[in-house]
């Protein structure tokens, strides 16, 4: 029985080694396969040979070469030359006959026409030859429209603008949309003021106003009078009424005051930053009564008027609403000049709680930044929660008095300083991106006061803040103060 056995296993192991592994592609030209003379291997060297004349043909060409047929690869997949017991007999099956066939009419065929095409481009059964054609033409004009005349690229910019423009999919030419202002020269032509602009001071005054001249023009002057003269800034209206006459009308009055800029913030939408987020335009989103414009409002307050501000050049930025009043005998105090002297991040004219359906998520937001970031907040932050640390960091849904959470204490949007240095530090920044990606500052009540008052309290400590004492008449402000004081 063991001798049975031993002679069994000896002849599995000579069958296994009888198997033919599959062969390289080289072995199609190797002395074992011309002695042997199979048909098979006569196909397949035929093939490899006309697949080698037609690369040479095509590198000849100056044409980019035609996709690339695999034949190494499709060749190793066909099953080898399958032995029976007698090493003298071999066969092939009739699929790998037919397959080796079509491999062998298709080097034919791509070979044929690789001869013609060079002479006659136009028999060429591959289309793909001449898309390849174009882009390879489209490619060297994009080059050369960006290429010094030395051969090489000039600047980072040109590499930069080269790199996007060939990773497109796109031929044609890049967007003419107008960007988002970079310069004062480039903000210049959007002032409505027969005046050109020019900065004169390190501070300026931001009013977004829907109001018709008529209704304005005494505000601005009184703003020039009891603000303006004793705080020195440039003061920027921008309308949002959509009506060219309500702008030149609105300029031919503030046409006497030198430090006035008048601005159509709707005509001038796109390098201004104006506008509903692509992300937001959904108004199934939206919660609350508020109208698109006054979200509109919110979004570039918060986004926009920093950088913009920046960009032209200015240190410190004053928001104030276009109903504030600054009645006699005005603000003595240079308030500027206080913010650098005493090194301030942000001051403003009042601070109040703001009611608690106002911030739902905000809250919860600046958790996860904090947690995300491994940030350490401000001491202030939870100086305003409920308890006083991470654990009281969450949105307050009942509305009570003295209710667990975060309290929504914030500065009135109507009259705020921003430091633009520090508004423009990378975490500020950070969370400032985080607030507009995630849309709440738009689809609810955030806007950029509810925004911008947890930007104070997480990124300002105690001394870096003020709130300013001085003749000052809104509305809101004033019935609010009283409710309180009361």
């Amino acid at each position: 029985m063991r001798r049975i056995a031993r002679v069994k296993k000896k002849n599995e192991l000579a069958w296994k080694k009888k198997k033919l592994v599959p062969k390289s592609f080289l072995f199609c030209f190797s002395r074992e396969a011309k002695r042997r003379k199979k048909k098979p291997f006569k196909k397949r060297r035929l093939s490899a040979l006309l697949l080698l004349v037609s690369a040479l043909f095509s590198c000849c060409d100056a044409r980019p070469s035609p996709p690339q047929f695999d034949l190494v690869a499709s060749v190793a997949e066909q099953q080898p030359l399958v032995r029976g017991r007698n090493k003298r007999e071999s066969r092939l099956d009739s699929e790998t006959n037919s397959k080796l066939r079509r491999l062998h009419l298709s080097s034919l065929l791509f070979f044929f026409f690789f001869l013609l095409t060079p002479v006659f481009p136009s028999l060429s059964p591959f289309p793909i030859i001449q898309m390849a054609n174009d882009a390879k033409e489209e490619r060297q004009r994009l080059i050369a429209a960006v290429v010094g005349p030395g051969g090489h690229v000039q600047t980072q910019l040109h590499r930069h603008r080269l790199s996007q423009r060939l990773s497109s999919t796109s031929t044609s030419t890049s967007s003419s949309s107008p960007t988002f202002v970079s310069s004062p020269a480039e903000f210049a032509p959007l002032v409505a003021n027969a005046k050109p602009y020019a900065r004169k001071h390190d501070a300026a005054v931001v009013i977004l106003t829907m109001g018709s001249s008529e209704e304005r023009c005494p505000f601005f002057r009184e703003l020039d009078a009891n603000f303006v003269k004793t705080n020195p800034a440039d003061v920027f209206v921008f309308t949002v009424a959509g009506d060219d006459q309500s702008t030149s009308s609105l300029a031919e009055c503030l046409a006497t005051l030198p430090n006035f800029y008048v601005v159509d913030m709707i005509k001038h939408a796109a390098p201004l930053g104006w506008g509903t987020p692509d992300h937001l335009k959904d108004r199934r989103l939206w919660g609350g009564p508020w109208t698109e414009g006054y979200r509109q409002m919110g979004h570039w307050r918060l986004t926009k008027q920093f950088s913009l501000m920046k960009n032209l050049g200015y240190r410190y930025a004053l928001q104030i609403d276009d109903d504030s009043l600054f009645p006699s005998p005005g603000v003595s105090e240079n308030l500027f000049e206080t913010m650098k002297r005493e090194k301030l991040k942000i001051g403003g004219r009042a601070s109040f709680p703001e009611g608690h359906n106002v911030a739902l998520g905000l809250p919860e937001l600046a958790r996860y930044f904090i947690v995300s970031e491994k940030f350490e907040p401000s001491p202030l932050l939870y100086s305003h929660c409920k308890p006083p640390n991470m654990e009281g960091l969450f949105s307050d849904l009942t509305g009570k008095e003295n209710a667990p959470g975060w309290d929504r204490w914030m500065f009135y949007g109507n009259f705020v300083i921003f430091d633009l240095e520090w508004i423009h530090e990378e975490m500020v920044q950070r969370f400032i991106n985080l607030i507009s990606q995630s849309g709440g500052h738009f689809r609810f009540r955030w806007n950029e006061q509810a925004s911008l008052a947890m930007v104070w309290q997480m990124f300002v400590r105690e001394g870096e803040y003020k709130v300013f004492k001085f003749p000052y008449v809104h509305g809101v402000v004033d019935s609010r103060l009283e409710d309180l004081q009361g």
